[in-house]
């Protein structure tokens, strides 16, 4: 089961999303180092100060957006997570404020149709969907955030990815492949190991060709609500759907999930309960 990091931060070799307006950077504005990517196709819409000095780009490929930064003196380019001195995914956070957003309600019916984990209260009307890997520890913390919700009666609807690192695949097979699914998600993240940002799952070596296919649909769609990481969550408001790619902070869970706030007292979450 074939699917990169790059594949996620580039957006190069993504399907097509859903239809999204940029205008471009003129190219006499960007640094020679970014010459390359835009030979192979690659738009740029946004120039943006990111934190360390870095510049930020909003990049775009066909109609996926992705983040990239380059260094002050434009000789290297860099992709991936920028992590703030907070443990915040600036990313992610980038994504959110400078990326043009995309239409998401015509991939609502898709998600309901994808092969998800339900959590929780399988009746509950208060349904947030989360696309996930086994091996991330900001889905791991998000799901420790969620937890509480869940006993409140909350529905989360878990979309399983594996691409973060080379054994992300394998236990997503494993866990969509297991008996309970659910308890299977759930056992991965008791056994988190957070040191190393692994989950507890043993990967699966072999899984059904069925299995293979279901967590690439779902990584597909991942790409296609314009999330370039994980977590990403999908939920809706007063009829709209809203996306948040990243962790959500403590004051945003009551909106995202429609019950009242829910204490958190774990000491891993305190910098996201602004």
């Amino acid at each position: 089961m074939k699917i990169t990091r790059s594949a996620v931060a580039l957006a190069v070799l993504s399907l097509l999303g859903v239809g999204i307006a940029s205008a471009d950077v003129p190219a006499s504005s960007l640094p020679s180092v970014m010459g390359r990517i835009t030979q192979a196709g690659v738009k740029v819409t946004k120039e943006f100060k990111a934190i360390g000095g870095l510049n930020g780009w909003v990049l775009m490929h066909g109609t996926q957006p992705a983040i990239a930064y380059t260094t002050p003196d434009g000789n290297a380019l860099l992709f991936g997570a920028l992590v703030g001195a907070s443990g915040q995914n600036m990313t992610a956070s980038y994504m959110a404020k400078y990326a043009p957003k995309p239409n998401v309600t015509k991939l609502i019916p898709d998600l309901k149709q994808s092969d998800y984990i339900v959590l929780g209260n399988p009746k509950s009307k208060h349904i947030l969907y989360t696309f996930e890997d086994p091996n991330c520890i900001f889905c791991h913390l998000t799901d420790i955030e969620l937890a509480p919700y869940i006993k409140a009666g909350l529905q989360v609807r878990l979309v399983p990815v594996g691409f973060l690192k080379k054994s992300s695949a394998g236990k997503a097979a494993a866990i969509v492949q297991s008996a309970d699914p659910a308890k299977a998600w759930m056992a991965d993240e008791a056994g988190f190991n957070e040191a190393q940002e692994e989950g507890a799952a043993t990967p699966l070596a072999h899984p059904k060709a069925s299995t293979v296919k279901a967590l690439e649909s779902n990584m597909k769609l991942m790409q296609k609500f314009g999330f370039n990481g994980t977590p990403g969550i999908v939920y809706e408001v007063a009829g709209k759907w809203m996306t948040l790619n990243g962790m959500p902070q403590e004051s945003q869970l009551p909106t995202m999930t429609g019950l009242p706030l829910q204490k958190e007292t774990n000491p891993q979450l305190t910098r996201f309960q602004h």
